[in-house]
């Protein structure tokens, strides 16, 4: 939507600050990895979600 909005008005820095959001997500958003808990190791399904902790 704020793209659109961005093109529309010709608006310079909505569409930056559109470009940034886009690169965040595409680093992953900076969400930090969970903690193990004590003896398990996470296993994760394709994409990279976090399905399940397994005993080690």
């Amino acid at each position: 939507m704020a793209a659109a909005q961005a093109v529309q008005t010709q608006d310079a820095q909505l569409a930056l600050q559109v470009c940034q959001a886009l690169v965040e997500l595409a680093q992953g958003g900076g969400e930090p990895a969970p903690a193990a808990p004590e003896g398990q190791a996470p296993v994760y399904r394709k994409g990279g979600r976090l399905v399940r902790w397994e005993n080690k």
